[in-house]
């Protein structure tokens, strides 16, 4: 579960994210994630983001503690709760961007092929309006590892 700030609004929207690690070396590997905060957003403001880029890793015992570097693309979205369907899904508005991420976690060896993880990416969205968009992510799960 993933929860988040969209920099626009005072209330926080939560969603999910999907990551995947490669281990280079001991301690430097790359990883990608995926954010889609779209689940509740109280303002109708909802954010996805997918970013790629290096990490490192320090082991010590069942706990990894890491930092990462990212870059890729961010996108926004209204989401439309008008038609009398009700909810029919994000719609784009004009604005998807470069976006760079610089966060960091710990990764617990929960058992030989499982792992409880807390992520925390700071993202900065440079070309969004003028300002720029600068959300927060934090997710708390688990994953399955070989």
């Amino acid at each position: 579960m993933s929860y988040g700030n969209t920099d626009v609004f005072t209330k926080k929207v939560t969603g999910y994210t999907v990551y995947g690690t490669f281990d280079l070396s001991y301690h430097l590997g790359a990883e990608a994630d995926y954010h889609s905060m779209t689940i509740n957003t109280p303002n109708d403001f909802a954010l996805t983001s997918f970013l790629i880029g290096p990490r490192y890793v320090w082991h010590y015992r069942r706990y990894d503690p890491y930092v990462k570097v990212q870059v890729g693309r961010g996108h926004a979205a209204i989401v439309d709760r008008n038609y009398t369907d009700g909810y029919i899904g994000p719609q784009p508005i004009p604005m998807s961007t470069f976006d760079v991420g610089f966060g960091g976690g710990v990764d617990v060896h929960f058992s030989h092929h499982l792992n409880v993880r807390g992520d925390f990416v700071y993202q900065d969205w440079t070309g969004f309006k003028q300002n720029g968009l600068t959300p927060y992510v934090a997710t708390l799960g688990v994953a399955y590892r070989r």
